[in-house]
């Protein structure tokens, strides 16, 4: 026979199981957060074909494009010891060379020069990618035994749907590089030089959603779009702080969700009480504990 409490648990976890999540109730409130998720989605499943080949692409840029694959030849291939960031960083979003905001100001931060080339790998053992909510709750990649929290820092990072690697990758592991016909013609001659010393396929042109190869959920008006949502929650919604946005952290959800097949954390609604927390907090004291810029904007609650 079930005791008074237990009786009471569960009624009370029945009453917390009829509480709609801080996600959903975006979607209830808002049409363009629910669409924002939908593209997402849409945006995971594009992605979701390389992440299960194990293949990933990086973009050189006017800025680095001859350092680097100068050191590729160097090492014979790419040594994530010497790396600055720790690792090999590369993307499975193989569409990331039109976001780069070389023609116009959507660009990430310190990826705004135009591309020359996105290069195909596939790179050796230890290959993982980005859990962005788990990340925004403050769950770090540990890469080389080091926690690396150069992962989610802005809104918009979420399209570069990051993965990496931790082993040596050799340069015959570069399957294919897709040069920009757009890109300066002494950068693209020694591109093609490059990929003819080493036997590596070279394509003419960026992935384009008109080939059938590249044939996606997701069209590029639909990518731009959510590209321009994201990127305007970290310029004027909540302001360059991703640990501080539920709504971020709500589409981060779902894309994880869709890419990993698994639940969610519950990463949106966690963050989003923590800051309804610090701000009555803070209003209830007197002076004041914190400043005024320490605490999030009510605008980081709001789709």
């Amino acid at each position: 026979m079930a005791t008074a409490k237990a009786i009471l648990r569960q009624k009370h976890k029945r009453e917390l199981s009829d509480i709609p999540s801080y996600r959903e109730r975006l979607r209830q409130l808002s049409p363009e957060f629910a669409r924002a998720e939908e593209l997402v989605r849409k945006f995971a499943r594009m992605v979701k074909p390389h992440h299960e080949k194990w293949t990933c692409f990086r973009t050189l840029t006017l800025r680095n494009y001859r350092d680097e694959l100068e050191r590729w030849e160097d090492y014979g291939g790419f040594d994530p010891t010497e790396s600055h960031w720790g690792r090999f960083v590369c993307t499975i979003n193989p569409r990331l060379p039109h976001l780069l905001g070389w023609k116009e100001p959507l660009g990430f931060t310190g990826l705004g020069d135009e591309p020359v080339l996105m290069m195909e790998v596939v790179p050796r053992g230890h290959f993982k990618c980005a859990k962005y909510s788990e990340i925004a709750l403050g769950k770090h990649p540990v890469i080389m035994c080091k926690p690396r929290e150069d992962f989610y820092v802005a809104q918009d990072d979420l399209l570069l749907a990051e993965c990496w690697s931790e082993s040596f990758v050799p340069i015959t592991r570069i399957t294919r590089i897709y040069l920009n016909p757009e890109a300066p013609e002494d950068a693209k001659e020694y591109v093609r030089r490059f990929a003819k010393k080493h036997g590596i396929p070279l394509v003419e042109g960026l992935p384009s959603p008109d080939d059938p190869e590249w044939k996606s959920p997701i069209s590029k008006e639909e990518l731009l779009a959510l590209k321009k949502y994201l990127y305007r929650r970290r310029t004027l919604d909540c302001f360059g702080r991703v640990e501080d946005d539920p709504v971020a952290t709500a589409l981060a959800e779902a894309y994880d969700e869709e890419l990993f097949r698994e639940p969610p954390l519950g990463a949106a609604d966690a963050i989003y009480q923590r800051n309804r927390r610090r701000r009555a907090y803070v209003r209830t004291r007197r002076p004041p504990l914190l400043p005024k810029e320490y605490l999030p904007p009510e605008s980081c609650d709001l789709p």
